[in-house]
């Protein structure tokens, strides 16, 4: 580091030339866009009846319009809509960005009430 310096000082090198090698280059890779949303949920306390109900209502694949329109709804029904971006520090826009580029993604949700699966595809 010592020597780029001084040759950048004695102007035998650019400052580019010297920022190049100083700094690590880093791969940037292509996010890629989310098109489903697959969605299992398991109610042990339940009835087997309701668990087969809701296996047969999330059974297919959400696309990803259908659920971005869905919590697009819900964000609009909150009561306070400035109590969203304060509580979790971003707004509509920011998690619509986050969930639409969040292929690949998995969630798990584990508790004595219920077992949810969430995956993004």
């Amino acid at each position: 580091m010592k020597q780029e310096l001084q040759a950048l000082y004695d102007g035998q090198k650019n400052i580019e030339e010297v920022y190049n090698s100083l700094v690590p280059q880093v791969n940037t890779r292509s996010l890629k866009r989310a098109r489903y949303v697959k969605m299992r949920i398991i109610l042990p306390e339940e009835s087997t009846g309701l668990n087969i109900f809701l296996k047969m209502l999330f059974g297919l694949p959400l696309p990803m319009s259908i659920a971005r329109f869905i919590l697009r709804k819900a964000m609009a029904k909150a009561s306070h809509p400035k109590l969203h971006k304060e509580e979790l520090g971003l707004d509509f826009h920011d998690l619509d960005q986050l969930i639409k580029y969040s292929r690949g993604t998995t969630i798990s949700i584990d508790s004595k009430d219920a077992k949810i699966r969430i995956k993004i595809r």
